[in-house]
């Protein structure tokens, strides 16, 4: 992905990262949007859709592996994240709703099966510490919980990994 400097930093790909940072910038718009709203935009998430295909060409050129390989990753991380929301909301009687797992389906699109695995694996654990954190409050209603920031979180982590360490845990 790109070679050490004699600091010791990784030297990172400028287009990669700006894809990256725009691709954050995306999703924290979803994460405030969820926050305020309890909700994530059927059309947000198809200008996000096309955004994630982009990552395709992308990672064609700095990966070493071939297109085929790269599309079926895609494939697989769509379908990982989708159905393992589409399977928490179904146990949890609609606690997750459509839009977290559309999102969570792209990111799997964007960042494979291992990447949206881990975001998922880290928005269930910072959110259940959230609940946990807030839980001592004397609550009336039961809690609304949008689900977004913390995938927003996980998405951080990941591009931070993917950007920042090496080999790029994508290969």
């Amino acid at each position: 992905m790109g070679a050490y400097m004699m600091t010791g930093i990784q030297n990172v790909n400028s287009l990669e990262a700006g894809y990256y940072a725009a691709t954050l910038i995306f999703i924290g718009w979803f994460a405030l949007y969820d926050f305020r709203r309890h909700l994530v935009r059927n059309q947000a998430l198809a200008i996000f859709f096309f955004w994630c295909l982009l990552s395709l060409p992308l990672t064609a050129s700095t990966s070493l592996l071939p297109v085929s390989l790269l599309i079926l990753q895609a494939v697989m991380g769509f379908l990982n994240g989708g159905l393992i929301l589409l399977a928490a909301a179904w146990i949890t009687h609609g606690g997750i709703g459509g839009g977290d797992i559309k999102l969570a389906a792209l990111l799997g699109l964007l960042f494979g099966t291992r990447g949206v695995c881990l975001i998922l694996f880290i928005a269930a654990i910072s959110a259940l510490a959230f609940v946990l954190l807030i839980s001592g409050r004397n609550r009336s209603s039961p809690l609304r919980l949008p689900f977004v920031p913390f995938l927003f979180l996980g998405s951080v982590l990941w591009v931070f990994c993917l950007l920042y360490t090496s080999p790029s845990p994508r290969d």
